[in-house]
């Protein structure tokens, strides 16, 4: 069931989606995708021939959450790693397009820029192709990020973790942020991977998506007694599952909130998470009721769902949803 808002706060919402600064922490990357039709095979091996029609280039990743912010208004500072190379200069130059802070993106010679490139033959998703390093970032580097982000940390609303398990987050680095950000009394919001799950604490949210939910709770399938337990475990004010075309499931204290995918039709689930996270944190910081804001990060997610790649979420898209909650 969808919950219901006030009117005049719908209104209000707009406004303050501007007024709020967000700083996302982690793994940044280059999601390219290429373009094609295939209506034959290789007689070199049993594999689709595809004819190349057009390439682009957009933000994942971090950089997804970051423009999922900037696409709704706020003003957003990324901060991470990335390569020196033509793909990281390529990924800075859409950031800035996009109206990004990129000064506390750091580039290391030990690293590439983390690129996924997707094949689309006649509409269709044919292969990925990874360009990555996965190793934890060198620690003089992740001390740079640090007393970098310690100086101006007062100036943000919401502190979002963005882990992709490439390295920026660690046993390390993870309880320093958060510590950092709780003494600046800045609400955190993480995005967990299995390599660091358990170890985000102390925290305003927690959204995993179903699988990385059940794999760090050795679980065969969810339930709704573990939700609490791990509420509990981490200490998080809240734990947002996301279950893809089941929806999404929301506890808070003793409340268990569930609400169906808002997707008409799905043609790719591609930063569908990292759409959910950024719409909830950006209406957290707004004052919106815990319920409230999943739905609405749950029928956003459901929009860049309906489109074919990483694709942000619009002001206009929210305007509409809010429109049918209003009382």
């Amino acid at each position: 069931m969808v919950s219901k808002m006030n009117q005049n706060k719908s209104k209000r919402i707009f406004n303050e989606f501007s007024k709020k600064k967000f700083l996302v922490i982690g793994d940044i990357m280059l999601d390219s995708y290429i373009f094609g039709s295939s209506n034959r095979i290789s007689p070199e091996a049993p594999i689709p021939i595809v004819d190349l029609n057009d390439m682009n280039h957009k933000l994942g990743g971090a950089a997804n959450v970051a423009l999922n912010l900037s696409s709704l208004g706020a003003k957003v500072c990324l901060a991470g790693v990335i390569g020196y190379d033509s793909e990281g200069e390529l990924l800075e130059k859409i950031l800035i397009d996009n109206g990004i802070d990129s000064n506390l993106i750091f580039k290391s010679s030990d690293r590439q820029t983390t690129q996924k490139s997707r094949i689309i033959s006649n509409g269709h998703h044919v292969l990925r192709l990874d360009r990555e390093t996965r190793v934890d970032v060198n620690s003089s580097i992740s001390k740079k990020i640090i007393k970098s982000i310690s100086a101006i940390i007062s100036e943000f609303d919401g502190i979002i973790l963005e882990d992709y398990n490439k390295g920026v987050f660690n046993k390390k680095t993870i309880p320093q942020l958060i510590e950092l950000c709780n003494l600046n009394n800045k609400a955190v919001y993480v995005d967990p991977k299995h390599d660091n799950f358990l170890q985000y604490s102390d925290i305003r949210l927690m959204k995993p998506n179903l699988l990385e939910f059940c794999n760090a709770l050795n679980l065969k399938k969810f339930n709704e007694k573990s939700g609490f337990e791990l509420l509990k475990k981490i200490n998080s004010d809240i734990l947002l599952i996301t279950k893809g075309a089941d929806g999404i499931s929301l506890f808070q204290d003793s409340l268990h909130y569930e609400a169906p995918t808002q997707a008409r039709k799905i043609h790719d689930v591609s930063g569908a998470g990292d759409t959910v996270i950024a719409v909830f944190a950006l209406c957290d910081v707004c004052g919106l009721d815990s319920k409230i804001s999943a739905d609405i990060a749950n029928y956003a997610a459901g929009v860049t769902c309906e489109e074919v790649g990483v694709v942000p979420v619009s002001i206009n898209s929210i305007k509409k949803f809010i429109s049918t909650i209003d009382n």
